[in-house]
């Protein structure tokens, strides 16, 4: 059985998005049984646990999507490629787009908080060469502007 621990705080995923099909999450815990897909959505008040097995990565992914996880929150607690995942969703007509919603902005939050385009694209599950493009560009950006 392969086992995938998630922190929603580590990951920034908001409970709301991840979890809507059950109660507060402060943790969801992604496995494999089999042939089946598992999320375990944990909460601090000692509840039992809300199990939700899938037969299907697919069909898992289409559920985050419509309760609201972006394809980056969904490929990062699945450790999926995310343009498998976008793959997915914008075929099921899920995908949609917020203003500051492209990953694109996420790198660049990041590299202002420090990160190197190493830990951005380990942390986002992202191309190496395409984090550095965006971070070369945010700070050429940022001292034209000085």
């Amino acid at each position: 059985m392969s086992t995938k621990r998630i922190s929603l705080e580590d990951q920034n995923i908001s409970r709301e998005t991840t979890n809507t099909t059950s109660p507060a999450a402060d943790r969801v815990l992604y496995t494999t049984e089999g042939e089946q897909q598992v999320l375990t959505f944990h909460n601090k008040t000692g509840e039992e646990p809300t199990v939700l097995k899938f037969a299907t990565k697919s069909e898992m992914f289409r559920l985050l999507a419509k309760n609201g996880s972006s394809v980056g929150e969904i490929a990062a607690l699945t450790g999926s490629h995310y343009s498998f995942v976008y793959g997915i969703v914008s075929a099921s007509g899920l995908v949609t787009k917020k203003v500051g919603d492209h990953k694109s902005d996420r790198i660049r939050e990041l590299a202002s908080q420090g990160l190197t385009p190493g830990q951005i694209a380990t942390a986002l599950n992202s191309n190496y060469s395409f984090v550095h493009s965006v971070v070369k560009k945010y700070k050429a950006d940022l001292a034209a502007a000085q």
